[in-house]
């Protein structure tokens, strides 16, 4: 099946590869789409070698789904498609995905993060990275939302406003330690927002600058007691990050719990807030 034929509309979408199930990615995203009262749907990319067995792979995932089912309230499904992983993009627009899930694992496609941040440069909408050396369970009750000096960070508000209303996430807002008043005046735009819905929220502030504190954010978790990070990706590759790797894939590495992250959007929306 191509990923034009596919009806999905607003869904959760994890996006799988067909011979393996990524359990912490979707323990992440059943919880998203419990809070948001969604569908969640599982994306199966097929590999010309996966095609050869398809028919396994079609009945092991659905029942799989089946079993999944019965034990869940919102609806769950399965497609499953030979298209690219370089077609996803157009397609989140056109099923306006709310949100994609992946799942880091060895001797699947999805074993290289940094192919994945690439390939999804051009994605308007979050998306969300598990790794299958996590092992405690999936709890989004307390979030951490590092702020910095630049403009976009400011995108991570809508994002985390919305786990705190849907989810009842308790968000910690991790002040950069820089000088200036740039990343006060984020943190106090990211405050209004929330306080228009009584969230609960605190301030702590970072020992890091805005260059590290998203990296020191994901070290923090455990001792926060935090379930997830929302970092920011990196608007452009500098000669740095192609010899040693982006800040988005040095905290994915440190990380211990999920990471939402979010591509600064080219219009700069935040602009107007």
């Amino acid at each position: 099946m191509k990923l034009e034929e596919i009806a999905c509309t607003r869904h959760f979408l994890l996006v799988s590869d067909a011979d393996y199930f990524p359990i912490n990615a979707y323990a992440c995203a059943l919880q998203f789409a419990q809070g948001y009262e969604k569908n969640l749907s599982f994306l199966v990319l097929l590999t010309k070698k996966q095609l050869a067995h398809r028919d396994v792979i079609y009945e092991t995932w659905n029942r799989q789904i089946e079993t999944l089912q019965k034990k869940e309230s919102i609806e769950i499904k399965v497609f499953f498609t030979e298209s690219y992983f370089s077609e996803l993009v157009p397609f989140t627009e056109q099923a306006e995905t709310p949100m994609l899930f992946f799942e880091i694992s060895k001797n699947t496609q999805f074993n290289n993060p940094l192919s994945i941040f690439k390939q999804l440069k051009e994605l308007r909408i979050p998306f969300v990275i598990t790794k299958d050396s996590q092992t405690n369970p999936i709890d989004l009750s307390k979030i951490i939302v590092p702020i910095g000096f630049l403009t976009e960070e400011k995108e991570k508000a809508p994002y985390s406003c919305n786990m705190g209303r849907f989810l009842h996430s308790e968000i910690i807002l991790y002040q950069a330690n820089d000088y200036g008043s740039k990343t006060t005046k984020n943190v106090e735009s990211v405050l209004k927002l929330y306080n228009q819905f009584s969230l609960k929220v605190s301030i702590i502030k970072a020992k890091a600058d805005s260059f590290g504190v998203e990296k020191e954010a994901t070290m923090t978790t455990e001792k926060m007691q935090a379930g997830m990070v929302l970092v920011s990706t990196s608007r452009d590759y500098g000669l740095d990050d192609i010899l040693f790797g982006p800040k988005e894939l040095h905290c994915l590495k440190r990380a211990t719990v999920p990471i939402m992250f979010i591509n600064p959007r080219p219009d700069l929306y935040v602009l107007c807030w």
